[in-house]
């Protein structure tokens, strides 16, 4: 098995696993950072069940987000179709060590975006969320101030 195929599995079976990983409520730091500018073109990467990403869209922002788990990616186009954003998101599924979305955006966020101490690339993705950025846009990166619990030992 492949990285990225061991990659996916894992996600899918995390998000599988549960009703709701996540609270489906935006980050307070992308809330907090993001509010008072005007809306645009959004990349939010690790988007997960669409928490930020439904937040923007409701605020008028264009959206693509992006994971590796195609659960995680069905979950959260449900969500944004029930709260009425569906059509300014577009979700796209991508292993970020394998594959990055095109084009530059207003905003690129990665909120608790995962990276573990083998097989996923912590540089080249930053550098390519970096490069991202629309001239005058913002780069928002929230980390863990430590690994997360299910497996400390795979974090640094």
């Amino acid at each position: 098995m492949d990285d990225t195929t061991a990659r996916r599995e894992f996600w899918d079976t995390r998000y599988a696993e549960h009703d709701h990983l996540w609270s489906g409520e935006p980050n307070h730091m992308l809330v907090q950072e993001i509010s008072d500018l005007e809306p645009g073109t959004a990349l939010d990467l690790g988007c997960g069940e669409g928490g930020d990403a439904i937040w923007l869209a409701g605020r008028g922002w264009r959206v693509t987000a992006t994971d590796i788990s195609g659960v995680a990616l069905e979950r959260a186009a449900r969500h944004a179709d029930a709260a009425g954003v569906a059509d300014r998101i577009d979700f796209q599924r991508h292993d970020l060590g394998e594959s990055f979305p095109e084009g530059v955006y207003d905003l690129v966020s990665a909120a608790f975006l995962h990276f573990p101490k083998e097989g996923l690339p912590r540089e080249p993705i930053l550098r390519a969320a970096a490069a991202a950025v629309a001239p005058g846009g913002t780069l928002l990166i929230v980390g863990h101030s430590g690994p997360p619990p299910w497996d400390p030992d795979a974090y640094p």
